[in-house]
């Protein structure tokens, strides 16, 4: 079952959230980009991740608590039937650390919540 999951990482700031997917095994699928925070970005989101192809249900997202930028997505994306992780910040660094991702960027950041979600599967 693992296999068939695409975990998104998605790195949320007040105007745009960053998004990256990988497989159940971690590896990137090559699937990365910026949307704007707000319906249309969500729109947009919706319609990217739809066009790979595969069943919602596939699809587990992995978001920090951020301050607060965060509930609208999570939101939005829980009412649409998504399956939604929102992790604890603190440990998705230590998590990174571990794997010795020393820069920072919105792209690493997005790549390393969704190696977050595929290697420890957190619940919603």
């Amino acid at each position: 079952m693992n296999q068939q999951r695409i975990w998104v990482g998605m790195d949320v700031a007040a105007a745009s959230v960053q998004v990256c997917c990988v497989s159940g095994e971690g590896e990137p699928l090559g699937v990365d980009f910026e949307i704007a925070q707000g319906r249309e970005g969500y729109a947009q989101l919706t319609a990217r991740l739809g066009a790979l192809g595969r069943e919602q249900g596939d699809f587990y997202v992995v978001m920090e608590a951020c301050g607060g930028y965060h509930r609208r997505l999570a939101q939005f994306l829980f009412e649409q039937g998504w399956q939604v992780r929102v992790v604890n910040a603190f440990q998705v660094k230590r998590f990174g650390e571990v794997y010795l991702e020393r820069d920072k960027s919105d792209a690493i950041d997005a790549l390393t919540l969704a190696r977050y979600g595929a290697m420890l599967h957190p619940e919603a």
